[in-house]
């Protein structure tokens, strides 16, 4: 979880193939992680049973409460909220508000926008008929609509903010292997970039983190893309079934910086996560081949390999870092858990967490997960 005195919840969003074939059942867990030196605790706080989950995201609303968005294989975007159950000594569970809206076909994947404007939040959801949704959520508990589109003519496997511009640019990847950026400033009926370079569905779409700077002062420096600036917030990280990992910049959309061929994930990259303090490590879910922890080199332009992990023995599927509670003092990382990997198998339904030397903490078994 993103806000700062709720770090130690970790979600789940899991889903399987009903016995008819055709309807998908899921649940998101909600776990309360403890760490004490190199030894954890985990325990499982709630279960919500949902039609099956392909994707969650945490957005903090202050340091004490936070929401969590989820794509739903019966098409809608939900809403959940976090609160103190008085009934269960205090415990934080989470509850659906009624803030949901749907999508034609299932929802894939969302994303929060990092801008918070008084009009409300901001989130993209992308759905399984090549379809893209930009939705404002209200504190009226209101659900907007404000653009739909279909940019894509397969399923759209991610849909996410760029951090810098994150009122204003959209990415979109797909299984019709088109990466694309839209600037919503010129509208969403043609892209403002597109590259072709994929040679198979594009899985996962990550934009580098940036430093804390005011909503104002970002917008007074935003120009659109391809102005020139320095520095790694301008990174952009895709996965795909072609089983690379590419770095773009957004001042040169056209050409990836790197195309990675030693990160051969067997089955494409399903997952990939900027470390939360320095965006350089990469911790990517590759599908048949495990887990890693790449770094990539700005200077050189170049990926590297610096931790693998295999312990699961199943598909590689769901990937994030965990970040722990905040640290009192001042040391290389202000969160305590920030070099700890959450990690979640396909068919055998195993959540691991691990740190980056490959020393698996703990397991757990649930259905399918995907984190």
């Amino acid at each position: 979880c993103t806000s700062n005195n709720l770090t130690n919840l970790l979600a789940i969003g899991t889903y399987q193939l009903a016995p008819n074939g055709k309807d998908r059942d899921g649940s998101v867990i909600l776990y309360d992680i403890n760490r004490a030196n190199e030894n954890f605790s985990v325990k499982k706080i709630h279960t919500l049973s949902l039609p099956g989950v392909f994707d969650i995201k945490w957005r903090a609303v202050d340091d004490d409460k936070a929401i969590l968005g989820a794509a739903l294989a019966d098409g809608s975007f939900r809403i959940f909220e976090t609160f103190n159950d008085e009934n269960d000594n205090g415990n934080v569970k989470l509850r659906p508000t009624d803030k949901s809206h749907s999508l034609d076909g299932m929802c894939l994947s969302l994303d929060w926008s990092e801008y918070s404007g008084n009009d409300g939040l901001l989130t993209v959801c992308s759905g399984s008929q090549g379809n893209v949704s930009l939705f404002q959520t209200r504190e009226d508990a209101s659900v907007e609509q404000l653009e739909s589109w279909t940019p894509h003519t397969l399923e759209v496997w991610c849909a996410a903010f760029s951090k810098l511009y994150p009122r204003h640019v959209i990415f979109t990847g797909s299984d019709d292997c088109l990466f694309k950026a839209f600037d919503l400033r010129q509208g969403v009926a043609r892209a403002a970039a597109v590259s072709r370079l994929h040679q198979a569905g594009v899985c996962t779409i990550t934009s580098s983190p940036v430093s804390e700077v005011s909503d104002e002062k970002r917008d007074a420096s935003q120009n659109g893309l391809g102005q020139s600036s320095t520095g790694s917030p301008y990174l952009v990280f895709t996965g795909s079934y072609d089983e690379k990992l590419r770095a773009w910049d957004l001042r040169h959309f056209a050409q990836p910086l790197s195309v990675s061929q030693e990160v051969r994930t067997g089955g494409g990259n399903w997952r990939v996560r900027c470390h939360p303090v320095d965006p350089n490590y990469l911790l990517v879910a590759g599908m048949y081949s495990g887990f890693f922890v790449v770094k990539y080199d700005h200077a050189g332009g170049t990926f590297d390999i610096v931790e693998s992990y295999d312990a699961h023995g199943s598909i590689a599927y769901g990937a994030d870092w965990w970040r722990g509670p905040r640290r009192s003092d001042c040391t290389d990382s202000p969160y305590e858990g920030s070099s700890v990997a959450a990690t979640c198998s396909f068919y055998n339904n195993l959540f691991h967490l691990w740190s980056t030397d490959v020393v698996r903490m703990t397991a757990t078994k649930e259905g399918m997960a995907h984190h």
